[in-house]
């Protein structure tokens, strides 16, 4: 609501999606775009902009929607925009179907979160303004005065620039800010409520609570048995989470469980018009998700069993490599003690050998150089495995 309603960006509709493995298309590579480098230069779109002189053809229109993007609504570290968006741009009669609101604040969400996990990041991208107007709206804290505007949407038009203050100021006020200064939800105006986009959004939460409150059972148990259900639910996750499995059937399987998990939020709820339907209807649901939970309870004992045999094989190959190991490092260090004891020999020769022995020294050398070349050659398929 808060971002209806400060920015006039749709919230409802089709969702904003980037795909990761989509193929370019042929609208990317007309903007520079290649398959390895999917972004395309703010500075580009801004000379491409100038170059067609504000004539409102489809070039144009996706043109500025790429700008506003790049320095308004999803604005980076790197001047780029993600050439992706014009996937969502081919019709351009779909473009106001978009949930962009939306968009905005998760792309907002995902910058708080690099921001606050990567000591080294210096820039915070986003839709800052928006966060700017948003303090505006809830916080009395350096909240510039209203402009008199007839245009009632959105109340981005009404505020004015504000005065810059140092860090200094800001930290003792909101130290000593009272609840009073607070505005903790926004609600629509009357006139705001009339908007299309405010109006679906309020239509689609009236649904939404409409279905949240006949979707309640009408006995007494009904809360005991949904918290030990969501207990089970919960505690059958956690278990497949920890679960660390790297074969690809043991996988296969933690998908196959986390589907058949997913099934419990869509149990149907009953409602009833009297003690005894109710209680049958609950009798039902109860035995149905307790048949789920042990199907869950079965699929991770298998999960388990097949863990175990994988560690184990592991383990097996592992002990049979430590043994071939152990072996290759004692026939080196033989050939190594047999090498150094040549070695002693050949300089005792050539220390010891006199005039009259010079032929059976040469010999003798020979014959121990034929050795140390034997030992050389068995250790060579050894030295080039390690």
């Amino acid at each position: 609501m808060d971002v209806a309603l400060i920015l006039g960006l749709r919230v409802t509709g089709e969702p904003v999606v980037l795909k990761q493995d989509s193929p370019i298309s042929v609208l990317e590579k007309e903007y520079g775009a290649t398959i390895k480098k999917r972004s395309i230069k703010v500075a580009s779109l801004e000379k491409r902009l100038e170059s067609l002189k504000k004539v409102a053809t489809e070039d144009f229109v996706r043109s500025f929607l790429l700008f506003t993007f790049g320095v308004f609504l999803f604005p980076n570290d790197n001047g780029t925009i993600d050439s992706r968006y014009l996937s969502l741009m081919e019709d351009l009669d779909r473009v106001p179907q978009f949930s962009w609101g939306s968009a905005v604040l998760e792309d907002l969400f995902n910058w708080f979160y690099k921001f606050k996990n990567d000591k080294k990041l210096t820039y915070m991208g986003s839709c800052l303004i928006f966060l700017q107007l948003w303090s505006y709206e809830h916080i009395d804290v350096a909240r510039p005065s209203s402009l008199k505007c007839n245009l009632v949407f959105p109340r981005s038009y009404k505020w004015k620039n504000s005065s810059c203050r140092q860090r200094e100021w800001f930290t003792p006020k909101f130290n000593e800010l009272q609840g009073n200064q607070i505005v903790w939800k926004l609600e629509p105006t009357p006139e705001e409520a009339k908007i299309d986009i405010i109006k679906n959004l309020l239509e689609m939460q009236n649904v939404a609570l409409e279905i949240s409150s006949t979707s309640q059972y009408s006995t007494s148990n009904k809360d005991d048995m949904d918290g030990s259900i969501r207990d089970e639910a919960f505690r059958l996750d956690k278990q497949l989470i920890e679960l660390d499995v790297s074969e690809t059937d043991t996988i296969e399987d933690s998908v196959e469980v986390q589907e058949d998990n997913l099934e419990l939020p869509s149990t149907p709820h009953y409602s009833c018009t009297n003690d005894t339907a109710g209680h049958e209807d609950c009798v039902r649901t109860k035995k149905l998700l307790e048949e789920q939970i042990a199907k869950l309870n079965k699929k991770i004992d298998k999960m388990k069993l097949k863990k175990e045999c994988v560690l184990e094989d592991q383990v097996v190959k592992l002990n049979m490599e430590i043994d071939e190991l152990r072996i290759e490092n004692t026939t080196l260090k033989n050939q190594i003690l047999s090498s150094n004891k040549l070695f002693d020999r050949m300089e005792e020769i050539v220390i010891e050998g006199t005039t009259s022995g010079t032929l059976s020294n040469v010999l003798i050398l020979n014959e121990a150089a034929d050795e140390y070349l034997e030992d050389q050659n068995r250790a060579t398929p050894f030295c080039k495995s390690i």
